[in-house]
């Protein structure tokens, strides 16, 4: 896109090259070119006085013949259509070409006579939030571009670039850092660049550049060039411009200094210290919500500029505390909590413009979920935000029984395990070999004898008992055994001395019931065992017990040839008899019961019964249940044994949790972290807990949020509200406080003739709505809203009433942001992602497509009722989403104009992203249930109920409680089943 003013014909004089019209006045041709689309070009003569001020204007078209003279008397001035021509006679007549397609602005400047004028900035005002990008664009037609110098706050730009303006113009684009003499960048510049041409060759005759990060306070552009110069003009009617011309733009920033953004403080209060900036008067500004008031808390330090080498600059040092916050208490304005933060500042200017600062910053300990990205690592790798220290969720699960809550336990644990002793006893008599043992037999040889238990149906026992005693870090599990009875237990063996000539001959076949009585076990039981499970592998003897013989069975039992019948013959018939009388006597069974109990076959007896009490008892580890937990929030959750501890006051068992997420989103401003409280594990007693209890950490939900957080979870779409721009508007402007508010409320309205105002609001009421105008805003304007949590939120454990079965707790979402967005096609959707959505306002701003109006930060209190559900085979600890607790509070933290009050933090803004930030909570809220509650099967927890515990005095909560589970009795369920053999 380009304009000229090609001559037609000249007046008087010689002009520069004898060419006509260089003489300030003539007729030229209007030419106006583009490459773009032809309809959105428009071209306008203009005439401005000799300050550059506005006159007037005509639109003309590419062709017309214009008839130009520069005139300094006011008597002379001239702007008019005339048949053919159009008469253009002030001392700066001047074709501008624009072309405008509502994306792109660009605009050529062509005029008879050298001139030079900073267009932009011209007393601008740049809200830093918004984009520290100030937009320069000066007109230089008829201006030798060779000559041009150009300061910035007094600093020789194209020298700092490396720029010859002899041999680099016209040209461009140029770009690069401007330093000072330290080396440290002032600002940058780029798309620097000169088009220029002599009368009567299309240009667009302009400078034009970006400078960004000129930081708060005033700034002036100064730019210096020779003009080619009309050779001896004949009328002193000619304006002679000066070809140099200052512009002015005012940053407004607010810097926080401290906490620095990424920064982990223990200080509580935490100072906020920082300044605020601008190159204009600073009628306010607010830290979390705390306001300051010029003239009342502040009187801002002025630096007058010189015209040329600095502008002027307002500055309001600030450097206070905020305290912690209270977060049993409804959210409040002014303080920080405990975790993660934003310092949130925001100022306003005396014409209403905006600015904001949020420094993303850390208090205490954190938890944080394993997955974080690599954009949120440094140049170097080190982690931006990083926790101070990092700890570990060391309690997240705590298991307790007490002492009587183990009696019932094992009462249940030994009836389970009855018939699996019998068989494992049974089992091991039946599988003995008993060694043979030599048997002393009177007046005859001594048989080696052997003892068998012929089969397992043989040996039978009762109910066993077990009696728990509860020490230092073990528990003595002992195992009293009923009367063990043996069946037909043989016993078998012979002897011959002399044989085959029998001296003695004994013979033992028989079968015996057995009794073994009084014999106890003990089974050590450690803290592995409860805490992960397994089977109980060793075994001690407390009692021995004893053997007792019952009925004898003698199938052969004979001691024969005491005397042989040679010995007969020779001995007389007095042999004869005694030989005779002694074999036809069996042994008795006193002779047998003693071979069993006063031989070594009743060590052998109880050996085999106390080694078969080993592997009978096994227990499951308890843990959370991951699988749930990774099925609805998509976390993966990992576990570990920390440790516990046995009292004679009973057994806690302390488990780790983590969690990692592993589809995090890629652009997160923080990763986001839980907020620590280490509280110690309960101990017994604990008030209100039954024979046992298993409760989980209130972290155990903070780390939980702060995962899904991670996900994006609580990142709602922006969604059609029910409200329009006029929405955004108190119903009343004239309750807003001073003129220029109540001016510009009532002008964004357009439904009063600014001019009917009073006087002092009239200013402000003409610039607001042509603001709007500028920006293709109106009244009707619908609101798009869009809601994000980037800040790990807290789980907040209250129970205000105990004795019910729900407990309340609410979920504390610390500077919850909610976007509104102008949807100027009225879609009801956003055309585009909100991080490439332009702001409705400064740089980079379009009036076309959807535009971000502002946003509030809110700390907004989430109701979670927790309920116990009993139904299924493991208790299951439910959250249920229960709108908001309290009203939120919030403070603006983005936008760059005021229109009015804060109604953007109203209910049109909240209605749609809380109420999706509940479908969120409801959706992605696991059931937490717990693996190994019932003990591997041998307890039911009856009558079980929640239950709330405090081990810790939170200074930030000093009524929250740390912990939440369920408790009960424990008992031998109804349908308990003996573990069979194997």
């Amino acid at each position: 896109m380009a304009c000229s003013l090609i001559p037609q014909k000249g007046k008087s004089g010689k002009g520069k090259g004898g060419e006509p019209g260089t003489d300030c006045e003539g007729k030229f041709k209007v030419e106006v070119t583009t490459s773009g689309d032809p309809s959105h070009l428009t071209a306008e003569l203009v005439t401005l006085d000799v300050d550059g001020n506005w006159l007037g204007s005509l639109v003309v078209e590419d062709g017309d013949i214009a008839h130009l003279a520069s005139r300094l008397n006011p008597m002379d001035y001239k702007l008019q259509h005339r048949g053919a021509f159009v008469d253009a006679f002030a001392p700066i007549p001047m074709l501008i070409a624009t072309y405008e397609d509502g994306k792109v602005l660009k605009q050529a400047y062509c005029t008879t006579i050298p001139y030079l004028d900073v267009l932009q900035p011209s007393g601008t005002v740049v809200s830093a939030s918004e984009g520290d990008l100030t937009e320069v664009v000066v007109a230089l037609p008829q201006v030798d571009p060779k000559t041009i110098a150009v300061k910035v706050d007094g600093v020789d730009i194209l020298s700092a670039l490396g720029l010859d303006p002899a041999s680099a113009f016209p040209g461009g684009f140029y770009e690069g850092e401007v330093k000072d003499g330290g080396g440290e960048v002032l600002f940058t510049v780029s798309e620097l660049a000169v088009r220029s041409a002599p009368l009567g060759e299309s240009s667009t005759n302009s400078l034009t550049m970006r400078l960004e990060g000129l930081g708060g306070g005033g700034h002036i552009v100064y730019v210096d060039a020779d003009p080619l110069v009309v050779e001896d003009p004949v009328s002193s009617a000619c304006h002679v411009d000066d070809v140099l011309d200052t512009g002015t733009v005012a940053v407004f920033e607010i810097i926080i200094e401290e906490p620095a953004v990424g920064s982990v403080t223990d200080a509580v209060p935490t100072p906020v210290t920082g300044k605020v900036l601008h190159g204009r008067p600073i009628e306010r500004f607010t830290i979390n919500g705390w306001p300051f008031v010029a003239g009342i808390d502040f009187v801002p330090n002025f630096t007058p500029g010189d015209g040329e080498n600095t502008a002027d600059t307002y500055e309001v040092p600030f450097n206070l505390a905020l305290e912690q916050t209270n977060v049993s208490l409804p959210p409040q304005f002014g303080t920080f909590d405990r975790g993660q933060n934003a310092a949130l500042g925001g100022a306003q200017d005396d014409l209403g413009n905006l600015t904001f600062a949020t420094n993303l910053f850390t208090i205490g300990d954190t938890l944080e979920p394993g997955g974080k990205p690599s954009s949120l690592r440094t140049a170097v790798g080190l982690e931006l935000f990083a926790a101070a220290s990092s700890i570990s969720l060391e309690n997240a699960l705590v298991l307790g029984i007490s002492e009587e809550g183990f009696s019932n336990l094992f009462n249940s644990t030994c009836a389970k395990a009855s018939d699996l002793i019998d068989c494992k006893i049974s089992d091991a008599l039946a599988a003995k070999a008993f060694p043979s043992k030599e048997v002393d037999v009177p007046l005859a040889c001594d048989p080696e004898v052997t003892l068998d238990i012929i089969s397992p149906e043989d040996v039978s026992l009762g109910a066993i008992s077990c009696t728990p005693t509860l020490g230092m870090d073990r528990i003595d599990l002992g195992i009293a055994l009923p009367a063990i009875n043996v069946m037909d237990a043989t016993a078998k063996g012979s002897c011959c001395t002399g044989c085959p000539i029998c001296l003695s001959r004994v013979t033992i076949d028989a079968d015996a019931d057995l009794a073994i009585n009084n014999f106890s076990l003990n089974l050590p039981l450690d803290l592995d065992l409860f805490l992960n499970g397994g089977t109980v592998e060793t075994t001690e003897v407390i009692n021995g017990g004893s053997v007792a013989v019952g009925d004898i069975n003698c199938h052969e039992c004979d001691v024969d040839c005491v005397v042989s019948w040679i010995g007969c013959a020779f001995g007389g018939l007095v042999g004869c008899i005694v030989s005779v009388v002694v074999d036809i006597v069996d042994l008795d069974s006193g002779l047998i019961s003693n071979i069993i109990t006063g031989s070594t076959f009743e060590k052998d007896i109880l050996e085999a019964i106390a080694n078969s009490g080993s592997n009978v008892f096994e227990f499951e580890g308890i843990e959370l249940d991951a699988d749930q937990i990774a099925a609805i929030s998509k976390l993966e959750a990992a576990q570990e044994l920390v440790d516990g501890s046995i009292t004679p006051d009973g057994f806690i068992g302390r488990l780790t949790a983590s969690l990692d997420v592993p589809d995090p989103l890629q652009d997160l401003d923080i990763w986001p972290e839980a907020p620590a409280t280490p509280a110690p594990a309960p101990t017994f007693p604990v008030s209100g807990a039954d024979d046992a209890f298993l409760v989980i950490a209130d972290e155990v939900y903070s780390l939980l949020y702060a995962g899904l957080t991670a996900r994006g979870a609580f990142q709602t779409e922006c969604a059609a509200t029910s409200g329009t721009f006029l929405d955004l508007l108190p119903a009343d402007c004239d309750t807003l406080d001073g003129n220029l508010e109540k001016g510009r409320c009532k002008g964004a309205k357009g439904d009063v003739d600014c001019e009917d105002l009073p006087i002092l609001q009239q200013a402000a009421c003409n610039d607001a709505r042509q603001d709007l105008i500028d920006n293709g805003i109106t009244a009707a304007t619908p609101l798009l809203a869009c809601g994000k949590l980037g800040l790990g939120p807290r789980f907040v454990l209250q129970d205000t009433n105990p004795a019910d079965a729900v407990v309340d707790a609410k979920l504390r979402m610390n500077d919850y942001r909610v976007n509104l967005v102008l949807d100027r096609n009225a879609n009801g959707s956003l055309d585009n992602s909100l991080a490439v959505t332009s702001n409705c306002f400064g740089p980079g701003a379009n009036i076309t497509d959807d535009c971000k109006w502002g946003a509030g930060c809110f700390d907004v209190d989430v109701a979670v009722d927790l309920t116990l559900d009993t139904s299924g085979e493991s208790p299951e600890l439910l959250a249920e989403i229960n709108g908001l607790r309290g009203t939120p509070v919030a403070v603006q933290c983005e936008g760059g104009a005021l229109f009015g009050d804060k109604g953007l933090l109203g209910d049109v803004a909240t209605e749609v992203p809380l109420a999706a930030l509940e479908d969120s909570l409801n959706a992605l809220t696991p059931e937490f249930r717990t693996l190994g509650l019932d003990l591997g099967g041998a307890v039911d927890f009856q009558d079980a109920r929640l239950l709330t515990v405090e081990t810790l005095i939170e200074s930030d909560c000093p009524d929250c409680r740390e912990y939440i589970g369920v408790t009960g009795d424990l008992a031998v369920p109804g349908d308990l089943e003996p573990t069979p053999c194997p």
